[in-house]
């Protein structure tokens, strides 16, 4: 084998290892897709992606800071507990 057919067959290796990791990345967000609400979706996502505030979140969405860090904390709860394999 010559270190070109090494080199190729790590590769090979490495990008089955990221295919089957994406693919339970894939899964896992279309299974907790289902598993939160459209609020709860937006509430996670503004607040972790967007960087937002609870009291930017809640002026948004019409609700107290407080309750958005319990629907916040709630939809953890939720993520938290899903298995991938």
């Amino acid at each position: 084998m010559t270190i070109e057919t090494e080199n190729y067959n790590e590769v090979l290796k490495n990008l089955n290892n990221y295919q089957k990791r994406f693919t339970q990345i894939l899964d896992f967000a279309t299974y907790a897709r289902n598993l939160l609400t459209k609020r709860e979706r937006d509430i996670v996502y503004f607040r972790h992606l967007h960087k937002k505030t609870y009291e930017e979140c809640g002026k948004r969405w019409g609700l107290s800071r407080e309750r958005i860090r319990q629907i916040e904390g709630k939809c953890h709860e939720i993520l938290k507990n899903i298995k991938i394999s």
